[in-house]
């Protein structure tokens, strides 16, 4: 994938957590609600900054639709919380791909940060899901989980 490839699908992710934030806020209240309203305006910014890095590539900026259709229906507090922890994952993956489309240090330190940001408030999002959310967390994507071999498997 290329680094312009991996920007645009980046930035689509952030504009889609954008419109998410949005939706899932009016189910929180008290520290979510604050949380998410954090969460709106870091993507918010994310979104800016990855349109400029767009632009420098002397490149047009995808474009949001008018709307979009959650994965998850948000009806409730536990919805919300849901709709957070994909929108976090989908930040992180799309992090993990600006990384790997790009030998620039100072790209590659942005998109690292891009990705403990999505990792960190993703991990709250399921901690506040509580525990079998934590327990549910999935590898960082691209990784497959090592399958054991046969002789670490066998009983000797």
């Amino acid at each position: 994938m290329s680094l312009l490839s991996a920007l645009q699908h980046a930035l689509a992710v952030e504009h889609a957590a954008v419109y998410g934030y949005g939706l899932l806020g009016a189910r929180l209240s008290g520290t979510e609600l604050a949380a998410a309203q954090a969460a709106y305006a870091a993507h918010q910014n994310r979104r800016d900054a990855i349109d400029r890095m767009v632009r420098d590539l002397k490149a047009a900026p995808v474009v949001p639709p008018p709307a979009y259709r959650p994965r998850t229906p948000v009806t409730s507090r536990s919805s919300a919380l849901r709709l957070a922890v994909l929108l976090e994952d989908d930040g992180a993956a799309a992090s993990i791909g600006v990384i790997g489309a790009t030998d620039l240090a100072a790209t590659r330190r942005t998109a690292v940060g891009w990705l403990t940001d999505s990792t960190v408030r993703g991990q709250a999002w399921r901690t506040a899901l509580g525990a079998a959310a934590v327990a549910a967390t999935p590898a960082l994507p691209g990784l497959v989980e090592p399958t054991p071999t046969p002789a670490a498997t066998s009983s000797s």
